[in-house]
């Protein structure tokens, strides 16, 4: 019964893991949008992308 509750808990690690790196990932993408818009002048694709990214953001720290 031991190794099964430390199987579940490996478990449950690595799928929180791998929902941290996603959303990291996710963060990357919509920062790099974020700039490129900026670069180019494009104010309401640049605010979308900033929002986005705080939201994501939310996401990882919870």
């Amino acid at each position: 019964m031991e190794k099964w509750f430390a199987k579940r808990r490996k478990t449950k690690i690595l799928d929180i893991a791998n929902r941290q790196m996603t959303l990291a990932i996710d963060t990357v993408t919509d920062l790099k949008k974020a700039i490129t818009a900026a670069s180019k002048g494009k104010v309401n694709e640049t605010k979308s992308s900033v929002e986005r990214l705080f939201v994501v953001e939310r996401e990882i720290d919870d």
